[in-house]
């Protein structure tokens, strides 16, 4: 039988002390009365013996009640202390092998901090194994998900993301590709967007954040596999500081309470998740994020005819154009490009080349000769780089110090956003190339997105297509507003007022008896005062097409177009009258409306 250890405070040992500091007091007593006036040694004695008697029968009368109500707990706390020592020695074994923690996954869904602080740790390394990954797409992470993968590819880090899907084949993956990529397209186009599963709106996403935050040359850096749902057997999440991991398990509805396994990086257990996800991606293909459907050159496209024309303007810095027209056909439509050549008092400024974007465009300004065109079609990435290369080639730009590409009036930016922005990416070796976009719809997220593309192509200006701030002449005049909730002038005055940019401009179209009043122009004029001196206003002439004519739009002199720019230079706005001596059909819209 194990031998008890004595403990220092019971039996013999506590009465000594207890004798001694007694006896000590007592002495205490004697000496403070010997001190007072009034010692009465006699009554002292009396009151000391009564307090020593009434303690020793409390004292016993308590060491009774405790021994008969009470057991010596001793055994059972040492007995205690020693399974927490034997519990501490275990888990110290696991944490020197890497285990930080073990927890059930829903204890840590219920915090937002856990998973973004994950999302922040990332800045070299990124791995993501799972199911769907359609979680990190939900509001509360996408924007520093999304702001996080795209920082990364954008300084050349590589990111893995591991997806997975049932019945997988090859016929199934170009299904769910092809669909994403269509998505994407009515999505610019503001068409009803389709049912997509978890997989395919994670997929989508992806899509949106390469095409729209990241330069298409660092899309390589996003590696995302698509393997039969039964391969992955864990989520796996791997960043610079942490590993973490989650086995799956077959029942679903067991999945927020499987465990989650965090493990510090570099130890044993570590390294062998590590390794078998080397191991599970080196066997597989990353997929195409580019999901081209179109490829080569447009062997159908060919030139119909060559218009050219000289006309004398009242211009920025230039007062004479010589306009050259060419108009192309395939199979798909008829597409007019449009070449400048802009001189001051005969002295060469610089070359124009103006591309459509569409053939025909869904929002039907009743200013626009493209409003006749009943059809809509919007021109594929390789059709505009083939209209291009033949206006740059043939003109031989390559010689010019300064040629400007504008998309401004053929098709709204809106409408075709996807092929416009891959377009422009792809000229950004044309070192003497600078570029205009124009939308009637701007809002913060279309703009983000093309200015994004001022590292591809130097941007002179984001202009923004204003008639009115009246609602009952702005659906008249741009009939999409009576189907469409669209952005107006005011969601982009928002933006350039947040902007550290200056290359915004409104082209404001003059129509007379429409929006030519000194009411209209004050309205804007007190509208644009905020961020007068971050933009610049186009006061332009009508251009006369067939369209306008149809739609009874009349035109307004020079002289009322010089009145109104005043009351903006008065203002403190810089402004310009832009204007041609004369019609010639030239000015922007499509010919093709005008010719049948």
């Amino acid at each position: 039988m194990k031998k008890k250890n004595k403990v220092w405070g019971r039996g013999p040992n506590i009465w000594l002390v207890f004798a001694i500091v007694s006896v000590l007091l007592i002495i205490c007593v004697f000496i403070v009365d010997s001190r007072t006036n009034y010692s009465d040694r006699a009554a002292l004695w009396k009151d000391v013996i009564l307090g020593i008697s009434c303690s020793v029968i409390a004292s016993g009368i308590f060491a009774i009640l405790q021994r008969a109500y009470t057991n010596d707990d001793h055994d059972e706390l040492s007995a205690g202390l020693k399974d927490i020592e034997a519990s501490l020695q275990e888990s110290n074994k696991l944490y020197k092998q890497g285990v930080i923690s073990i927890r059930p996954k829903s204890y840590f869904d219920s915090e937002q901090k856990f998973w973004k602080e994950i999302i922040n740790n990332s800045g070299n390394r990124l791995d993501l194994v799972g199911h769907s990954l359609s979680k990190w797409f939900k509001p509360e992470y996408k924007d520093i998900f999304v702001k996080k993968i795209a920082s990364m590819l954008n300084d050349k880090k590589t990111v893995n993301i591991v997806l997975s899907m049932d019945n997988l084949t090859p016929e199934s993956m170009r299904i769910m590709l092809d669909k994403v990529k269509r998505e994407y397209e009515l999505r610019q186009q503001r068409k009803h967007a389709k049912v997509m599963s978890k997989l395919e709106r994670t997929l989508f996403d992806f899509y949106v954040l390469l095409h729209e935050k990241v330069d298409n040359e660092y899309w390589n850096n996003l590696k995302i596999y698509i393997v039969d749902l039964i391969s992955v057997t864990y989520l796996y999440i791997r960043t610079d500081t942490q590993c973490i991991m989650s086995p799956y398990t077959h029942n679903s509805s067991g999945q927020q309470d499987s465990l989650l396994i965090e493990l510090q990086p570099g130890t044993r257990y570590a390294k062998l998740i590590d390794d078998d996800m080397a191991d599970f991606i080196e066997t597989m293909e990353p997929i195409d994020m580019e999901m081209q459907t179109v490829s080569g050159e447009m062997t159908d496209m060919r030139l119909k005819k060559v218009f050219s024309t000289e006309n004398k303007y009242s211009g920025s810095n230039w007062d004479r154009e010589i306009t050259t027209k060419y108009v192309f056909e395939d199979s798909f439509g008829v597409y007019e490009v449009g070449y400048f050549e802009h001189y001051a008092q005969d002295e060469f400024k610089k070359s124009v080349i103006e591309m459509p974007v569409s053939f025909g465009c869904p929002s039907k300004c009743a200013y626009c000769a493209s409003s006749n065109i009943n059809m809509f079609y919007p021109l594929e990435i390789n059709q505009m780089k083939t209209l291009f290369d033949y206006i740059y080639d043939k003109k031989e730009l390559h010689k010019h110090t300064y040629v400007l590409l504008s998309i401004t009036g053929m098709g709204d930016l809106r409408f075709n956003r996807y092929s416009v922005f891959r377009f422009v990416k792809m000229l950004k070796d044309y070192s003497n190339l600078h570029i205009t976009f124009s939308s009637n719809f701007w809002d913060r997220d279309l703009l983000e997105q093309t200015i994004f593309l001022d590292r591809y192509v130097p941007i002179r200006y984001i202009q923004y297509t204003y008639v009115s701030d009246n609602p009952g002449l702005v659906k008249e005049l741009i009939p999409i507003y009576n189907f469409s909730e669209l952005p107006g002038l005011d969601e982009f005055l928002k933006f350039v007022s947040t902007s550290e940019k200056h290359f915004f401009r409104i082209n404001y179209i003059v129509i007379g008896e429409k929006n030519d009043s000194s009411e209209d122009m004050e309205r804007l004029t007190d509208k644009l005062k905020p961020v007068k001196d971050k933009i610049t206003v186009r006061v332009s002439k009508l251009n006369e097409t067939s369209a306008t004519k149809l739609n009874n739009l009349k035109n307004t002199d020079k002289a009322k177009l010089d009145e109104l720019k005043q009351k903006l230079v008065d203002n403190g706005i810089k402004a310009y009258v832009f204007c041609s001596d004369k019609n010639d059909n030239m000015n922007c819209g499509q010919l093709y409306c005008e010719e049948r």
